[in-house]
């Protein structure tokens, strides 16, 4: 069975094969290669897919992670659950407060959720959809909110074909799966 796989990026363009989608890395933001080294999910239900970051400047740093979430939960009809799920378990429990609550918008052809978050001097959006029975999710961060909506305009970049033709056979990405 087909794995999602980490992609690659040439000349600042990222291209994911197994969701088959391209999106262009923001000026400023390095690929970080070692994010979540280590970190492998046993259960290969999650993938870290792209993780770039700028400079750590004054109070933070701007930053993009691309993850795949097998999406585990029959009755999840939309990624908007999925992001209703995270900001109970994940984001509020980090001490993180809903500043925009789930909404849906389209990006790149295809119907996405978006939620916003605020901790502090920390901005974050995560934008969701489901593709191929995982959870696609970018998740954006920033020090001030007018720098994540500078980073956010950047997933006009974003960009999916029309899926590939499954071939028989086994899994080729060779990829390891790691922990959200």
């Amino acid at each position: 069975m087909l794995e999602p796989d980490e992609g690659s990026v040439i000349d600042n363009l990222y291209r994911s094969r197994y969701f088959n989608f391209s999106y262009t890395v923001p000026e400023g933001l390095e690929v970080d290669e070692n994010f979540m080294q280590g970190e492998e999910d046993e259960s290969a239900q999650a993938f870290v897919l792209l993780a770039a970051y700028g400079a750590a400047e004054g109070q933070g740093r701007k930053g993009i992670v691309v993850s795949a979430d097998l999406n585990i939960n029959p009755q999840a009809k939309s990624a908007a659950e999925y992001l209703e799920k995270m900001t109970r378990e994940h984001y509020r429990a980090n001490g993180f407060e809903v500043v925009n609550g789930a909404r849906q918008l389209s990006l790149g052809g295809r119907p996405f959720f978006r939620i916003d978050y605020s901790k502090g001097t920390t901005y974050q959006t995560a934008v969701a959809t489901i593709a191929r029975g995982y959870v696609l999710t970018f998740s954006l961060a920033a020090p001030t909110q007018p720098e994540l909506e500078q980073l956010f305009t950047t997933l006009s970049t974003l960009k999916f074909a029309p899926a590939p033709k499954r071939a028989a056979g086994g899994n080729s990405s060779g990829r390891t799966p790691v922990k959200p």
